[in-house]
């Protein structure tokens, strides 16, 4: 349901996850261009997040949970010609991860 982050399949190092808090989830579905694949409820957004985290690490992948600012995420998409999709938030995810 979500596309959280992370590198394509055989590369190494950390793969970056969006992570977010309950306060920060209503924003979030507010500036993302692809709303209609998240769910309403944030425990269940959680829910599923925290399954796929978990299926990465037991996959033998390093996940890292990014927290993310939704109006930091939207203000970075848009200085860098990102929608706020998929894309956007996974690249996002990786230049805060990578120490930006």
């Amino acid at each position: 349901m979500t596309n959280t982050g992370g590198r394509a399949a055989g590369m190494s190092g950390p793969i970056a996850f969006v992570w977010l808090t309950e306060a920060a989830y209503p924003r979030f579905l507010e500036v993302i261009a692809d709303r209609e694949r998240f769910t309403d409820r944030f425990e269940d957004w959680r829910r599923i997040a925290q399954r796929r985290f978990d299926d990465f690490r037991a996959r033998g992948f390093d996940p890292v949970k990014v927290t993310v600012d939704p109006e930091e995420m939207l203000a970075w998409c848009q200085a860098n010609g990102r929608a706020v999709d998929s894309n956007g938030r996974a690249a996002f995810a990786n230049f805060k991860l990578a120490g930006g």
